[in-house]
């Protein structure tokens, strides 16, 4: 139940090819079903050799089969600054989030847009550009830089 979902077991770590993360996303709701609901670790601390165990980005890339698409793989990092983004109020496994914004409010990188109802399983989300909500559509809310 403490699976993320991530992803790295099955496309980096298992060198059988199996897939755990899809074993996961189908078991769980057995689980559920069945009221079976482990106790799960609310503090967690950093694994021992945290710091030797990281992906290596270009070993991810090439298992992943993007290498054709990553243009470079050294020290330079771009940022990017996007004049419009869309941020799903529906994120992984949790129940949708209720926006706290309304069209046309101005927000600043790092604001409460929206949050997950009352007692259901979700995350707050908040705003990654500043901007003004130029919609709230299709399960998303959309913030622009202008």
């Amino acid at each position: 139940m403490n699976c993320s979902e991530c992803g790295i077991c099955e496309n980096y770590a298992c060198p059988m090819l199996l897939s755990p993360r899809r074993v996961n996303v189908s078991i769980k709701p057995l689980l559920r079903e069945r009221g079976i609901d482990p106790e799960r670790n609310m503090l967690p601390k950093m694994r021992e050799y945290f710091e030797e165990r990281l992906v290596p980005t270009g070993r991810l890339v090439a298992r992943l089969g993007l290498a054709r698409y990553a243009r470079h793989l050294g020290n330079e990092l771009t940022e990017l600054k996007p004049d419009r983004v869309s941020i799903s109020l529906r994120q992984q496994i949790g129940a949708p989030c209720i926006p706290c914004v309304q069209e046309g409010v101005r927000v600043l990188t790092g604001d409460l847009i929206a949050s997950p109802p009352e007692g259901k399983l979700g995350a707050n989300l908040h705003a990654s550009i500043d901007g003004v909500v130029s919609s709230i559509e299709n399960e998303a809310i959309v913030i622009g830089s202008g």
